[in-house]
């Protein structure tokens, strides 16, 4: 794959990702086998370009209000955790089972996203616990898949956490980060990441991110929220033609 052609699948992803909270993954690895690149090799270069996505516009985002830090570590240790699992297992799970994983998760996503934050999520004390354990499986989902666990990241953050969707996405992108710099590593060791293709696409996700996170804040919360559903929904209905096909 070209250079160019990488940077401007990065750039898509990037923007994509930024708004809805996803790293890109679920938007570039796709591209990158339909390019011919080997999957291994194209989970592998979309995890380390989901550092683009997390990185990218993530200061001006802190700057606006809308980036839980503490929230994002928090919830990170378990999502990690799951990364370096998913990781390492990845080449014993049938790919039609992850697939079938990821299209439900990206359903009940959109439809989380559309709902909106409940008013006392986090007033209960089991909120933190849930969240834990459901990132715990969204980070080792992500990793087999060459997601930064985004897709997993939004419904706990707005679902069980509470926060609106413009939150949640910021807060996301820093969590995705985590996952995708984790799981990265273990392909490294593996001798499974290409940085040809990786790095043209890690420049056009850290554009495209930092471009979505300056629009992020320009929209209201009721227009983002149907965006976000929007691109869950697309998503999903893309991963189900691969399922079925």
């Amino acid at each position: 794959m070209e250079a160019l052609v990488a940077i401007l699948v990065g750039l898509l992803a990037g923007i994509v990702g930024s708004i809805a909270g996803l790293g890109g993954g679920a938007i570039m690895v796709p591209l990158l086998i339909l390019a011919g690149v080997e999957p291994h090799h194209a989970v592998s270069a979309s995890l380390f370009a989901v550092l683009g996505t997390s990185l990218g516009g993530i200061i001006h985002l802190h700057k606006e209000g809308l980036l839980d830090t503490r929230l994002a570590v928090t919830l990170a240790t378990a999502s990690v955790t799951g990364a370096v699992i998913g990781a390492y297992v990845a080449v014993n799970i049938p790919g039609r089972v992850i697939v079938a994983i990821v299209v439900l998760v990206l359903v009940a996503s959109g439809i989380i996203a559309l709902r909106g934050p409940r008013s006392a999520a986090r007033q209960g004390s089991h909120a933190i616990p849930l969240a834990w354990a459901v990132l715990l499986v969204g980070g080792f989902v992500g990793a087999l898949a060459g997601k930064g666990g985004g897709s997993f990241n939004m419904p706990v953050l707005i679902g069980i956490m509470g926060l609106d969707s413009r939150r949640a996405a910021a807060t996301s992108k820093l969590m995705a980060g985590f996952n995708a710099a984790t799981a990265t590593l273990v392909y490294a060791m593996h001798g499974m990441l290409d940085l040809a293709l990786a790095v043209p696409l890690v420049i056009g996700t850290y554009t495209g991110a930092t471009i979505g996170s300056r629009l992020i804040t320009r929209m209201k919360i009721e227009h983002h929220k149907l965006i976000v559903a929007v691109i869950y929904f697309v998503l999903a209905g893309a991963a189900t033609v691969k399922l079925v096909g």
